[in-house]
């Protein structure tokens, strides 16, 4: 009989402990949307300190003095503190979605959702993929049809939806650009488009 029960009980604790991944939404940024910030209070000057030079940089060209929007504020502290006063182990903070991700238990999510400053509660979708074959021959669609400047090859498709021939015959190249690139994985060092590039920083999400 005791064996039955410290196993029940054993299934209960693993059960009633295991845990989801989240996105915790917050309502607000401890100022509503529509209000006016001053360049001079706390929170802008968090904002503008969070950016590099090159981007501050590149949001002046783009937007002039008023660079910072209601999304580079920082999430509220009072907000974050208050998911970790009740056992809240927040993963990561994101600003620009107003939210952080957390592993919660059922119990969590219930407390979390009664908090008055908690939009929502969504979890993280979980994506899978398959290997295909690389070698299958691209289909026609993707081959260029037109005399360009440029051997775009097979992503020729790819690039006219966004084009990118249109932008090159004006001469914007990207020199002196910094781009982030976000795939699922190739050899990148021995890429043509990529070997003699210089490279900043690269992360294996894998």
């Amino acid at each position: 009989m005791k064996k039955i029960v410290i196993l029940f009980l054993f299934v209960f604790v693993a059960v009633s402990s295991s845990q989801t991944k989240y996105f915790i939404y917050f309502k607000d940024k401890g100022i509503n949307k529509s209000q006016t910030l001053s360049k001079a209070s706390v929170l802008y000057n968090e904002a503008v300190n969070s950016l590099s030079e090159r981007s501050i940089e590149r949001r002046k060209k783009n937007m002039g003095d008023n660079f910072i929007t209601y999304e580079d504020l920082p999430i509220k502290k009072d907000y974050i503190n208050g998911l970790i006063n009740i056992g809240v182990n927040i993963v990561w903070n994101l600003k620009w979605f107003n939210a952080v991700s957390a592993y919660l238990t059922n119990e969590q999510k219930s407390r979390v959702l009664k908090l008055s400053y908690v939009d929502k509660v969504q979890p993280v979708k979980i994506l899978s993929y398959k290997r295909i074959n690389n070698n299958v021959t691209s289909p026609s669609i993707y081959k260029s049809t037109t005399t360009n400047a440029f051997d775009y090859g097979p992503s020729y498709g790819q690039d006219e939806l966004i084009h990118i021939p249109e932008v090159q015959l004006k001469g914007i190249d990207g020199d002196g650009v910094v781009i982030g690139i976000l795939d699922s994985g190739f050899r990148w060092k021995t890429h043509e488009s990529l070997e003699a590039r210089k490279v900043i920083a690269e992360y294996d999400f894998v």
